[in-house]
């Protein structure tokens, strides 16, 4: 059984420093995006389906960043796994309202006519973006906590945090995708 302090070691605070850096690299794709992949009508639904993996990346990094912060911060105490849960709540919730937005005005956009034949609807859209979100949360949370709890008995608190909130990301990037498509921005 592993033991560890509350607080992380050096070591866990220059990876830290490492994965910001990434996430500071990272946050700029989105806006090179444009450049590199060459817009065509045929590749519409490619175009949709990249540009929902880059902001995917994007609110990955911001997740985990306001995940590992908060570990760093407050810590988890021999492995609580109801703190476990609030942290990824809280980095989740935060990380959906940077999703909304890319989302909204650049994965599923829709062209001025269609927007000023039907109107943004921002509030139908933000009520039906969270409802997804929510079930995402559900999908999300349950698998990161089930390996959480799987690992962080033969892991750090760091890396099995880790390891499970990105299982629990992959679980929940399908239904994500298919539910703000079908169900938030009605893209055919």
């Amino acid at each position: 059984m592993y033991k560890e302090t509350e607080r992380y070691s050096d070591y866990d605070s220059k990876l830290m420093f490492e994965m910001a850096v990434t996430i500071a690299i990272i946050c700029r794709l989105p806006f090179c995006m444009e450049e590199i992949m060459p817009l065509q009508k045929n590749t519409k639904d490619m175009r949709r389906v990249v540009r929902f993996i880059l902001v995917g990346v994007l609110n990955t990094a911001i997740d985990f960043a306001v995940l590992n912060i908060l570990i760093s911060a407050f810590g988890l105490g021999g492995n609580n796994h109801f703190l476990y849960i609030v942290f990824r709540s809280i980095s989740f919730s935060v990380a959906v309202v940077n999703s909304f937005f890319w989302n909204k005005r650049w994965v599923f956009k829709r062209n001025r006519r269609v927007l000023h034949q039907y109107g943004e609807h921002t509030q139908f859209e933000l009520g039906s973006f969270l409802g997804v979100s929510v079930v995402g949360l559900v999908i999300n949370s349950l698998l990161a906590l089930f390996f959480f709890s799987v690992m962080s008995p033969v892991l750090p608190t760091f890396y099995a945090a880790n390891i499970g909130a990105l299982i629990g990301t992959c679980g929940a990037l399908a239904w994500n995708f298919i539910g703000y498509k079908k169900f938030v921005f009605k893209v055919a």
